[in-house]
Parts: C-alpha cells; structure tokens; sequence
C-alpha cells in the first residue's frame, strides 16, 4: 500500500524528502509515475489536480498538503464516500498573522510612502490614521483569521469579525450570519478576507460589497483570489471610495503581464505567500491521517464537503 504526491506547485523532491524522512518504510510515489494504482490508500495534494480520482481503486482518503481544499473539490471525479483532510498548522498561523499586521500597519502610517522619500531624497512625514478612527473587520473566522484577530487585538487595534457561526473571541465583537453582515462591513476601515472559496463566497467581494464599506476603507485579501472581483475593486479605488487594496491572491496565478494591478498606483501585491506550508508540520499530519485510514480511525481535520470547508 502506497501514498501518491500531487505537487505542482512547490519542488516535490522537498516533499518526498520530508516524508522519506518521517516515514522511511511507507511507499511514496509521484503523479504521474505511479507504477501500481490500486496500491494507492493516500492522496497528498498541493495545486490542482486535474486526473481521475476513479482510477485508484483502493483509495481511502484525499488530504490537502495546506489549509485550503477548493483546489480539491474542483475535481467532480472524487467518490463521494472518500473523505478529504486538510492541514491545520500554527506555523501557518503565524506566517498569515505577520502578514496582515504588515499589511495593516502598512496602510495605517504609510511605510511606503517612506521608502519612495527614501529614493527621492525626501524628508516628508507620512500622514497616518487615528487608532481610534481605525477598525479592523475580519471575514472568516476560522483558525487563520482567528490568529490574525489575536495579534491585531494585541497590539491595540480596534477588531470585530464576521461569520456564519458564532465565534466567542475576548474582546472581538462577531457578527454573524447574512442579518449581521451589512452591519459588519458598515464599521469595517479595514476588510480582511479570510473566507474559504465556495459557492456562496465566489467573488463575494463587488462592487455592492465595498459601497457598505465606509469611504476610505482598505482591503486585504488572503484568501482566495475568485472571491474578488477586479474591475469593481479598481472602480472604487478610481473613484476615491476605497483607499487602497493588499493582494496575495489572484484569480489567475501567475497574474498576466498585462493585468492593471501591476501598474495601480494604490494597489500593492505578493505573489501568493503570505502563509506556506510547514513542510515537517503538514507531512506530519498527512502520515497520522494515514495511519488512522489503515486502522479506520476517526480522520483529522476532515472537510466537510457539503460546506466547502
């Protein structure tokens, strides 16, 4: 019995290496040099898969190598009674919550506005916002947005959160569900996208979205790039409602030469890295969920596929 490595994005031998190492006695093979497919009990998945899930005849779970699993769920080949995982690492959270502290700490003194005075030999300070005029609403609740309202929250910044259950956070006030969102976005300086891509959150960032912001606000997107769309978000930038926006994600990744993000003017970007795999931490939990398949044990961390998440 075998697990089989999908990697499209990261170098596989980094992956093959770690496993090897934790697990030197499991058979582990890549896509698409797998020489017995009905020896394949595990799927480790990190990109989109795009091969039939049916070809593997004993397979008894699929596991995203990261947090996310829409990648996953794209593929309608995937039996229904096969579970999927995913990997939920503090490592992760951490990597994710330096980001939005930079990224909002960014927009509120205007650290590069600096660094151009730097290169132009101008010594101008930045105009910077009022902490106290200064809210931070964060969409998506789970374990990385919840890490990201703790750090915030730490350092003094007003944070409310929204989502579809109730999350008790000290000193965070969560709104939820539809009743509560325009309310949410209303008092929202700064929007946070921490939600997972379904269905129901696909591109739920438009045009009537930012007009219930208040004017001036920011956006941070960290989640996925299909809930955004781009020509509403360039609209209310150009416009004068939204100040600015913080991208790592991106509808097509590598974003095209061509696209206007690259050249706005109040639009910054990275290229999909605020928060990566701890490659030790996610092999160890794909070979725990492992071993439980073998002993038909209760699965870590299973998606509940009827939600997306």
């Amino acid at each position: 019995m075998s697990i089989m490595l999908f990697c499209e994005v990261f170098d596989p031998h980094v992956w093959l290496d770690a496993f090897k190492k934790a697990a030197p006695s499991v058979a582990i093979e890549f896509w698409p040099n797998v020489k017995h497919k009905g020896e394949v009990e595990l799927i480790a998945v990190w990109g989109k898969p795009t091969f039939d899930f049916g070809q593997f005849s004993h397979l008894k779970c699929i596991s995203s190598l990261g947090a996310g699993v829409d990648h996953i769920l794209a593929n309608d080949t995937i039996p229904s009674d096969i579970p999927i995982t995913r990997v939920v690492d503090p490592g992760m959270w951490q990597q994710m919550s330096e980001y939005v502290v930079f990224a909002v700490i960014e927009h509120r003194r205007r650290f590069f506005g600096y660094l151009q005075g730097q290169q132009n030999k101008s010594w101008i300070k930045q105009s910077e916002i009022d902490l106290e005029d200064y809210t931070i609403g964060i969409m998506g609740l789970g374990s990385l947005g919840q890490d990201a309202a703790r750090c915030l929250k730490a350092l003094g910044y007003n944070v409310i959160g929204w989502s579809r259950t109730k999350k008790d956070l000290p000193g965070v006030h969560s709104f939820v569900g539809d009743d509560e969102f325009s309310e949410f976005l209303s008092r929202s300086n700064v929007l946070i996208c921490f939600l997972p891509l379904t269905d129901d959150t696909r591109f739920i960032m438009d045009k009537a979205l930012f007009s219930k912001l208040p004017k001036g606000a920011y956006v941070i997107n960290v989640a996925r790039g299909q809930m955004l769309v781009d020509e509403d978000l360039i609209e209310a930038i150009d416009q004068g409602h939204l100040s600015g926006a913080f991208l790592d994600v991106f509808q097509r990744e590598p974003l095209e030469p061509e696209h206007p993000f690259w050249t706005h003017p109040k639009i910054h970007m990275t290229p999909h890295m605020s928060s990566n795999p701890v490659v030790e931490n996610a092999v160890a939990q794909v070979l725990e969920n492992y071993d439980r398949v073998k002993k038909s044990k209760l699965l870590l961390h299973e998606v509940k596929r009827n939600q997306g998440y």
